[in-house]
């Protein structure tokens, strides 16, 4: 009997709870939908669950804030709806963003600085990914499929060369690897192409030979064999790791012929050994959204924090890229001359292969492709 009449009163109490939680909310929406679509929070614990933002000047700092949000406000289901239903694209619109594996603020701002960089006009864009290697394995993903045919040089970076004898050729994709470096890579490259060929893959300077691809020379057979990308929208895609020379040397976007540049931002562009980080540019929008695709779902965006610590790094990339090459051009030539040394691979020695002098060699031509045009 006890125990009866003290279920009713619990019933009875949680029956009045109930009800003045459903007045509370039914105020919190009356008193909020005249001026704004979200409620405003009244009750205790609403409030300590609420996120709660600053003013909208607060957005006035110098430096890019770090945005670590997962999800992002909707003003309504219609909102989301659009969100969702849009193509995958570099940057996003006035709309926002919805959700971090689809990109977020800190992301883009240090995808936009690289972009500048790159050469990338208002049609393309960057993309940022965990690792050097991310980034390659997301471009390679997003143009190839089973029965499609590429093109590597012999000398290409470990990862990338694990990546096809790995993973690539066990999906169906047929590869050739070809002597790329110096004034005979173009013609290696013209050789190797077929009807099925979907991607002209260089890397240069080469990891470790530092071997020089002649760019010019490959974007020039490639149109010649497939018509340019205007004629002719289904012909390979020309990417390019420039990792080793950076934007502030080589910008191969500017170069005719050349669709994607990828860099590995664990090294100079990041410069202080403290984060993992790669980049994809392009001036196509389509090959803009076929990579922001992978992205969304096989790889991921570069994390907030370190889109930011990224994004700080390159503030110093200029005076650092001329320290570097000082430096480097010294111990190149120590090591040159050390009798304990059997070769040293620079492209700044007099005796490296692919510098034979003059403005025209094509060690010349590389390093001078970012130089900024004289005003």
């Amino acid at each position: 009997m006890a125990f009866a009449t003290t279920h009713r009163s619990t019933l009875a109490l949680s029956r009045q709870v109930n009800k003045n939680a459903l007045k509370s909310l039914t105020a919190t929406r009356q008193l909020s939908s005249d001026d704004k679509k979200h409620a405003t929070p009244t009750s205790f614990a609403t409030k300590c669950a609420s996120l709660y933002h600053p003013s909208a000047g607060a957005n006035r700092g110098l430096a890019p804030p770090i945005y670590f949000g997962s999800t992002y406000l909707l003003d309504d289901a219609d909102h989301g709806a659009r969100l969702h239903d849009k193509k995958e694209a570099a940057y996003t619109d006035q709309d926002g963003f919805v959700y971090s594996r689809w990109g977020s603020p800190t992301n883009e701002a240090c995808a936009k600085q690289i972009g500048a960089l790159e050469g990338v006009d208002q049609r393309g864009g960057t993309l940022l990914f965990g690792s050097g290697m991310s980034g390659i394995t997301s471009a390679l993903m997003s143009a190839l499929k089973a029965g499609d045919h590429a093109v590597f040089p012999y000398t290409v970076y470990g990862g990338t060369h694990e990546f096809i004898k790995e993973f690539a050729i066990h999906w169906g994709i047929e590869v050739d690897f070809i002597d790329a470096a110096g004034e005979n890579g173009p013609e290696a490259y013209k050789a190797a192409l077929r009807e099925n060929t979907k991607v002209v893959y260089c890397e240069t300077p080469a990891n470790p030979t530092c071997r020089i691809t002649d760019l010019k020379g490959v974007g020039r057979v490639v149109d010649e064999v497939y018509g340019t990308r205007e004629e002719n929208p289904n012909r390979p895609w020309v990417m390019v790791d420039g990792t080793f020379a950076t934007p502030y040397h080589q910008r191969a976007l500017d170069i005719p012929g050349v669709d994607v540049s990828i860099q590995s931002c664990t090294k100079y562009l990041g410069g202080h050994s403290d984060i993992l980080a790669g980049s994809v540019s392009s001036k196509s929008p389509e090959f803009c959204h076929g990579i922001a695709k992978v992205q969304k779902l096989i790889t991921a965006p570069l994390n907030p924090m370190d889109s930011y610590l990224l994004m700080r790094g390159i503030r110093t990339l200029d005076v650092r890229m001329q320290r570097h090459g000082e430096n480097a051009l010294q111990v190149a030539k120590m090591l040159d001359e050390h009798p304990l040394v059997a070769s040293t691979f620079y492209p700044g020695l007099e005796n490296h292969p692919d510098n034979t002098g003059g403005d025209d060699c094509l060690v010349a031509q590389a390093f001078r492709s970012g130089m900024d045009s004289p005003e």
